[in-house]
């Protein structure tokens, strides 16, 4: 047995902890299921330029309101986002380089832009649900994100005025 991975001890051992500023419902779904943040490393990682500009307006994920959190990520996918440098989207209001906030401020704007390319490319594959070329694990796949993000409280503000939540929806399912 050579250099390998010990199974359970070397994946607690890949396990990394880092403090990241989350928009709340984002904090909220990877409090429920940690391992969204797979996709959304995977999705801010391979982002293309087109993506990019999704993040520019975060309009599904804001950044505020906003929670300090602790994500759990396995060592590779810190290390992707860690060492990718990215200018801060517009919608971002970073705090100085010298503050103790910093890094969780730039960790956590890179993962809610992933989750902010996850949804726009979810909406757009429940949007194109007519489209003959779309497996129903696509189309499932979409209409299970919309149902993510209300489960995990991206519509909650809006349960008391049902027009509002309406609007909100309607606006999530748009691209």
């Amino acid at each position: 047995m050579g250099g390998g991975c010990r199974y359970p001890d070397g994946i607690r051992e890949s396990v990394h902890r880092a403090r990241c500023k989350l928009p709340v419902p984002i904090a909220n779904a990877l409090a429920e299921d940690p391992q969204l943040i797979a996709a959304a490393v995977e999705a801010f990682y391979s982002r293309d330029p087109a993506q990019t500009k999704v993040c520019g307006r975060m309009e599904r994920f804001p950044p505020e309101p906003s929670a300090m959190v602790a994500v759990r990520f396995n060592r590779v996918q810190y290390a992707k986002l860690a060492s990718h440098g990215v200018r801060a989207p517009a919608a971002f209001q970073l705090p100085p380089p010298d503050s103790p906030d910093y890094k969780a401020s730039v960790l956590g704007m890179k993962v809610a832009c992933g989750f902010e390319i996850l949804a726009r490319g979810f909406e757009i594959q429940a949007r194109g649900s007519q489209d003959t070329s779309r497996t129903g694990d696509e189309v499932a796949g979409a209409v299970g994100f919309l149902q993510l993000l209300d489960r995990f409280g991206y519509f909650d503000s809006e349960q008391a005025a049902p027009e509002a939540h309406a609007k909100r929806r309607a606006h999530a399912a748009r691209a």
